[in-house]
């Protein structure tokens, strides 16, 4: 087995592929990287059995071969090597792979390739096309309000559902929401749990490049994601997804328009002198024409600041965890949002004035003012 490749597009791929590596010590081929050489391909596999990458890369083959080799250390050595372009010569009598550029060289011991979990593409099943710019910006505006706590693990994914040419996608822990609308031409009727980690795997991959379309199959209880030179496969969670529609507020008795950046950044100050140890929390004092918001630390001190809001209906005090706040204001684009209220312990609604597609609804805590 012997090739040459581009350092910087072997490093991109290899990078990639660790994303997949697994850490556990009773399967240590998971912590491999499988390397085949064929055609003036370079392909790389990884997989933990959760999620699995294959990546191509172009590059000049002189012989043809397999190979598997630890993540971390392929990983590590190519990224350190000097030069442009990478030469790679497995012995197969040693068992030792020999990476080389200029004049460094690393000899790596090979893995048991044979007991390589190898990644086949999903055949059959369901299946539906989305563009890459609308598949990543519906993950980059959901995924991070999935929870991360194991003992739930239905709340650890996203909900995916594609009924009448939409597509839908929401994630919760429970605490808030995030909902995302996209129009889409599919014929598929599709309803999955996604693990929000391989979303955003998947988004770590993506490089903005020419606009491509993203191909998505579903077999069994696998999700497979093809674009350009990459593969990606994960296990679907199973279990019901709770019906998130019931906590939308369907009115309210306060609404405030207020401009996105000026809330993030008063916010973002605000909670500096929080609670560090625990739910960083900010009160809002909303009047006619201001929010005033203030985060008080008996430990530490006090924060306070106001910003112009247009408020219409009920003058309200109300409490929330400062996170929960800017996440969404970084997710948003629109210059205003609306913000809907009720009691200071009803879920909130929370819009972008310029995105008519995306809820996120949040539940305020109890104050401590």
């Amino acid at each position: 087995m012997k090739f040459t490749l581009d350092k910087k597009k072997f490093i991109e791929g290899l990078a990639l592929a660790s994303k997949a590596l697994s850490n556990k010590q009773n399967a240590p081929i998971l912590t491999g990287i499988y390397v085949n050489a064929y055609d003036n391909i370079v392909e790389l596999q990884a997989t933990d059995y959760e999620i699995g990458f294959i990546i191509k890369i172009e590059a000049e083959i002189k012989e043809p071969g397999e190979i598997v080799l630890s993540g971390k250390y392929l990983v590590d050595a190519v990224r350190k090597l000097p030069g442009s372009e990478v030469s790679f010569d497995y012995n197969e009598a040693e068992k030792i792979a020999h990476i080389s550029s200029n004049k460094s060289k690393y000899r790596l011991l090979s893995m048991q390739s044979a007991e390589f979990p190898k990644i086949e593409k999903l055949d059959g099943g369901t299946s539906f096309t989305v563009k890459d710019e609308d598949l990543f910006s519906i993950i980059k505006k959901t995924a991070f309000s999935a929870s991360t706590d194991e003992l739930r693990p239905v709340f650890m994914g996203c909900f995916l559902q594609i009924e009448d040419n939409k597509l839908e996608m929401a994630a919760t822990n429970s605490f808030r929401l995030a909902v995302n609308k996209l129009d889409i031409e599919s014929n598929s009727s599709i309803r999955l749990i996604i693990p929000a980690k391989a979303l955003n795997e998947l988004s770590y991959a993506y490089k903005e490049d020419e606009p491509q379309d993203i191909t998505v199959k579903q077999a069994k209880n696998q999700l497979g994601f093809e674009f350009g030179n990459i593969y990606m496969t994960t296990r679907l969670i199973e279990g019901e997804y709770p019906d998130y529609n019931k906590i939308v507020p369907k009115s309210a008795a306060t609404t405030v328009t207020v401009d996105r950046t000026s809330l993030l950044s008063a916010v973002d100050r605000v909670s500096l002198i929080s609670n560090p140890k625990g739910i960083q929390s900010v009160h809002f004092d909303i009047k006619k024409g201001i929010i005033h918001i203030d985060s008080n630390n008996p430990e530490i001190g006090k924060a306070e600041e106001e910003i112009e809001a247009d408020v219409q209906g009920e003058e309200l005090s109300i409490s929330f965890n400062a996170v929960y706040i800017i996440d969404a204001m970084k997710v948003m684009r629109g210059d205003k949002i609306k913000i809907s209220l009720n009691r200071n312990l009803d879920p909130v609604k929370i819009e972008d004035m310029e995105d008519t597609n995306f809820t996120y609804v949040i539940t305020p805590v109890r104050s401590q003012q």
